[in-house]
């Protein structure tokens, strides 16, 4: 191997580990930052949130809508997960973890038809209707952060990117203003979202 092979690989893995620690500070300080709101303006912002989405035609045009089951402190989507079980038609989905680390989607008709997974996340038994990537109509990302060109921090798996590789569904980052990022350079693997929704209202990263 000559040295300007080996040079140009050593720039790349510099580069690469600079850009994962960008991100996992990014990542511990949003994460921060999203701990310190407060009960009630938690409940207000994510009530705000889900009404945003309930009224908007990306959702209402969406028949197959995967969400994501909310923990922690994460935008509370379960209120509008059981309205949309008990007054719709449209097909609700939600993700299982693999002992491989890739997701596999499943419809559920009611939340009995959850149980617990990896770190306690709530999922679809395995006796559920499996969707493929390709029938879905909309996503709805957890996520730790995004900037305004809708680069996405995650939990640091890599779950969501390598399923959204599978397919072309409207991609939708429910958070809170407080998550909004400064730009930050992605890593190749990291695929952008198409919207980001926060209690303040939509913001496009077309």
């Amino acid at each position: 191997m000559n040295n300007k092979i080996t040079n140009n690989i050593f720039k790349f893995t510099i580069k690469k580990t600079t850009i994962c620690k960008r991100k996992q500070i990014l990542r511990e300080k949003f994460l921060k930052l999203r701990k310190q709101i407060k009960s009630q303006s938690y409940q207000q912002k994510s009530k705000q949130i889900c009404q945003y989405l309930k009224n908007s035609s990306y959702f209402q045009q969406a028949s197959k809508i995967l969400f994501f089951a909310s923990q922690k402190t994460e935008v509370n989507l379960w209120p509008l997960i059981k309205e949309t079980l008990v007054k719709s038609e449209k097909k609700v989905l939600l993700p299982r973890v693999n002992k491989n680390d890739t997701l596999q989607i499943f419809s559920i008709n009611y939340l009995s038809d959850l149980e617990k997974g990896s770190f306690d996340i709530l999922q679809p038994k395995k006796n559920c209707l499996k969707v493929k990537p390709k029938e879905i109509d909309l996503i709805l990302l957890p996520s730790v952060c995004i900037d305004k060109f809708g680069n996405r921090i995650g939990y640091g798996k890599g779950f969501f990117d390598r399923f959204l590789l599978l397919t072309k569904a409207l991609k939708i980052a429910p958070i809170f203003q407080c998550q909004l990022s400064e730009k930050f350079i992605p890593e190749k693997h990291d695929v952008k979202i198409d919207l980001i929704l926060t209690e303040k209202g939509w913001i496009n990263t077309f």
